[in-house]
């Protein structure tokens, strides 16, 4: 998921199996096991694989890497940010331009530049919920005004090599409940959260959709969340944390 941490994880995790399994070796021939070496290795590998994954696999609040993050909150820093939780914020989409732009192309009448640039963005309510391990990322979204949700089809996050900020990059399908005559049923887009290391419970980002394309509706705007919980409550829905926060 974070491109640095996977390099620092992968090197530490072939340089611990190697170290285990010279150990290992080393203790099967003081002892004179006649375990074998390429058993031992294959032993080693399949036992600190497995360790990782339990340990670094789960989500949920008490996962184990969670539990000690939130002992030691400078590992957010030192090696990867925890960013598992409940998301609640905004969105603000260039829709009344893309609107008023349509209007003025079936109409005579004529817009000025300024007109246009004095337009406010519609803004909606947005829940996200981030899941986060150390091999994956997702992100689950729901526009409290509409009811539509999406969900990451792919994402990644990075250290940005110009701000420096954390960031995380990824593409989403959204499914649109009652589509209209300027949407679709379902659609792409794509999306950036960027997270200052000092302070991992806000985040802003940008957004861009596939939405009608072909006709022009495809819009973008800005997005903005806070933190509002560690973890999801069961049974617990998305749009409840904006409703019933």
């Amino acid at each position: 998921m974070y491109r640095l941490k996977a390099k620092k994880f992968i090197t530490f995790g072939l340089i611990a199996i190697a170290i285990l399994t010279i150990l290992a070796i080393k203790i099967d021939d003081y002892f004179n096991i006649g375990y074998g070496n390429v058993r031992l290795a294959v032993t080693v590998t399949t036992v600190f694989t497995s360790t990782i994954i339990i340990l670094f696999g789960p989500t949920n609040y008490w996962a184990p890497w969670r539990v000690l993050w939130r002992w030691f909150p400078k590992l957010n820093q030192w090696l990867f940010p925890d960013l598992n939780g409940i998301w609640v914020g905004s969105i603000s989409s260039n829709w009344p331009i893309i609107k008023r732009m349509s209007d003025a192309a079936s109409s005579e009448k004529i817009y000025s530049d300024s007109e246009f640039n004095t337009l406010e963005l519609t803004e909606q309510k947005i829940v996200m919920e981030i899941k986060e391990t150390l091999f994956s990322v997702s992100i689950y979204a729901e526009i409290a005004s509409t009811g539509n949700s999406s969900h990451s089809i792919t994402a990644t996050a990075r250290n940005n090599p110009v701000s420096g900020e954390l960031q995380i990059l990824y593409i989403y399908c959204q499914d649109t409940i009652y589509p209209g005559e300027t949407d679709e049923s379902s659609h792409l887009g794509a999306g950036e959260l960027n997270f200052q290391h000092e302070n991992l419970t806000i985040s802003d980002g940008y957004y861009w959709t596939r939405r009608m394309w072909q006709r022009g509706f495809n819009t973008a705007g800005r997005i903005s969340i806070e933190k509002m919980s560690e973890s999801r409550i069961s049974k617990k829905s998305l749009s409840e944390y904006i409703s019933h926060p």
